[in-house]
């Protein structure tokens, strides 16, 4: 993911701790958090996972010949979700136009990828090293290149979304990459609360994916009103999620759910 004439310095400090750039079989780099005792990706590929989980999760080759394009990430990290996806849109020869956003607690991992990550020389859309700090109607890093639009809410997302979605910060989102760190690890960002929030943003056709396949995770989904399909998941994985506002559960995740003695997970819970 990261440059590789900047992979010297693997270890650094950010506002919640120390981080690890960690290498994966692809050849891409994850991050390991101290904070979340917790890689960001699979170590069977970063990229791969990225382009498995997200890009063909949330089904982006249907969306190509749209005019419009908006998606929400969970998790920043170091942007492999956005620098994968503007990949993939180049590539694809995408017409349209593009807003990204994505939430970040810890700001520090937006100096990194500022300092550290470029996209193709190419590349029609914003880069790291163009983001703008900006203190309303939320603290967050915003970059606009060719129409296209790249922003980084910082903070606690459950608090932020809902804030810069009333303010006109958001549009209505047509893809969510659900990429926070394991409902183990940070399970306010798995609840059903999360999930109707993530509703609260969506355009009618939106399609969420996530690489989480836990019964609570996708009884807090179905609680929310989401619709929940399984999927075959990436390397290690035996499944995954994804989930959308129309259509139906599949049948077996309902007979799975209604064997399954795990709650869905709820704020108060916590």
């Amino acid at each position: 993911m990261t440059d590789s004439n900047n992979q010297e310095n693997k270890k650094f400090k950010g506002d919640l701790g120390d981080y690890e750039l960690v290498s994966t079989q692809d050849g891409s780099y994850t991050l390991h958090s101290e904070y979340f005792n917790e890689s960001c990706h699979s170590l069977s590929g970063a990229v791969e996972e990225t382009l498995f989980n997200y890009i063909n999760g949330c089904e982006l080759p249907d969306k190509l010949n749209q005019n419009e394009l908006s998606i929400f990430e969970t998790g920043f990290g170091l942007g492999i979700g956005y620098k994968t996806t503007t990949e993939f849109l180049e590539t694809s020869s995408f017409e349209g136009k593009l807003t990204f956003v994505s939430t970040e607690l810890d700001s520090e991992l937006v100096n990194f990828a500022k300092t550290n990550t470029e996209l193709s020389q190419s590349s029609n859309y914003p880069q790291f090293k163009e983001l703008a700090f900006n203190n309303s109607p939320v603290p967050h890093f915003k970059a606009s290149k060719n129409g296209h639009i790249l922003i980084i809410l910082i903070g606690d997302a459950r608090k932020t979304t809902p804030v810069a979605l009333d303010r006109g910060l958001l549009p209505k989102f047509h893809a969510i990459y659900q990429d926070a760190f394991s409902p183990k690890r940070n399970p306010f960002l798995w609840t059903v609360e999360w999930f109707e929030t993530l509703k609260s943003i969506s355009d009618k056709t939106v399609v969420l994916s996530t690489y989480s396949s836990s019964n609570s995770i996708r009884k807090s989904m179905i609680e929310s009103e989401w619709l929940v399909q399984n999927r075959k998941g990436f390397g290690t994985k035996r499944t995954c999620t994804r989930a959308k506002l129309t259509g139906k559960t599949d049948e077996e995740v309902k007979l799975s759910l209604g064997r399954s003695p795990a709650a869905s997970l709820r704020d108060k819970d916590i």
